[in-house]
């Protein structure tokens, strides 16, 4: 999925939390990564690396401000949303059209309603303005969602601009 910049993530393993911010370079368009052993993303890294970008990637340091985006939070444990478990929280880009494979022939846009969640919806054209062949809400609002894998997740943060 494309990235959102400058977004502060946390995430959790065995009880220890830390937090995570990808940053780009405007200067040298590349991009780093780094994680603090906060939850506000302050202080000294406890790690900081760049991070290596496909080829075929796109990557835009130069936009004045980030797209307005949704953090949801993936927990590491099967069938429950347990936040005294282990989790990840990934920041989706929502409101613009994006690849989903190295072909280029499917594309997905997310979208976010307060009131709904996180819903993917598919397109077949690279411009993402027909009618999506499927539709889906991905990370419903305050609601635990368990895939085909058993894998859960939860919408946590509304988009900001």
């Amino acid at each position: 999925h494309i990235l959102a910049f400058d977004v502060c993530t946390n995430n959790t393993l065995f009880g220890f939390y830390a937090s995570n911010i990808v940053q780009c370079d405007r200067d040298s368009n590349v991009v780093y990564h780094a994680v603090y052993d906060n939850l506000e993303c302050s202080g000294t890294p406890q790690l900081s690396q760049s991070i290596e970008v496909d080829e075929s990637a796109d990557v835009v340091c130069t936009a004045l401000a980030n797209c307005p985006y949704a953090v949801v939070r993936i927990y590491e444990t099967t069938n429950e949303c347990d936040n005294g478990k282990a989790w990840n929280e990934l920041a989706f880009i929502v409101g613009q059209c994006q690849a989903t494979n190295a072909d280029n022939d499917t594309f997905r846009v997310f979208t976010c309603d307060e009131n709904v969640g996180v819903t993917e919806s598919l397109f077949t054209g690279g411009d993402c303005v027909d009618e999506p062949v499927n539709t889906t809400v991905r990370f419903p609002v305050d609601n635990c969602t368990i895939n085909d894998e058993g894998l859960s997740s939860m919408f946590v943060r509304f988009p900001v601009d």
